[in-house]
């Protein structure tokens, strides 16, 4: 037994041809152009949407953090506002400690000032001072 012919099948002699016996190879084994073009829109529509969903997402994160930042401003601007009125409150009450301090040197006789003549002390030493001319 020599080589095999070109479109011969050994032992079955001259007569079939591999197409006679094993039968036309199948087209639909390779995906048609249809099929592939169909296949390749659809992991594009999802391509897009994921692109959607991640946008969506990035623009809820980026909402969230300008969000933090400006509840995270608001409280350093709260604890400035109290620190200045504390200096401020601070500083009044240095007036008036100085206020009463220099009162009662010049006329010991006045323990505190009155609260109700706003800081102003009482000069109940105008009749000890010497009355200018």
């Amino acid at each position: 037994m020599g080589p095999d012919g070109h479109g011969r099948i050994r032992t079955f002699g001259f007569g079939p041809s591999p197409t006679d016996i094993f039968g036309r190879p199948h087209i639909s084994s390779r995906p048609s152009q249809e099929l592939l073009d169909r296949m390749r829109e659809e992991i594009r529509k999802e391509i897009r949407e994921d692109k959607e969903i991640r946008e969506d997402i990035r623009k809820e994160i980026r909402e969230d953090i300008r969000k933090e930042i400006r509840e995270d401003i608001r409280e350093e601007i709260r604890e400035e506002v109290r620190n200045q009125l504390r200096e401020e409150m601070h500083s009044e009450l240095q007036t008036a400690v100085l206020v009463a301090v220099r009162a009662h040197m010049e006329c010991p006789h006045v323990a505190t000032a009155n609260p109700s003549t706003s800081g102003q002390v009482p000069d109940a030493c105008s009749s000890h001072r010497p009355q200018s001319p």
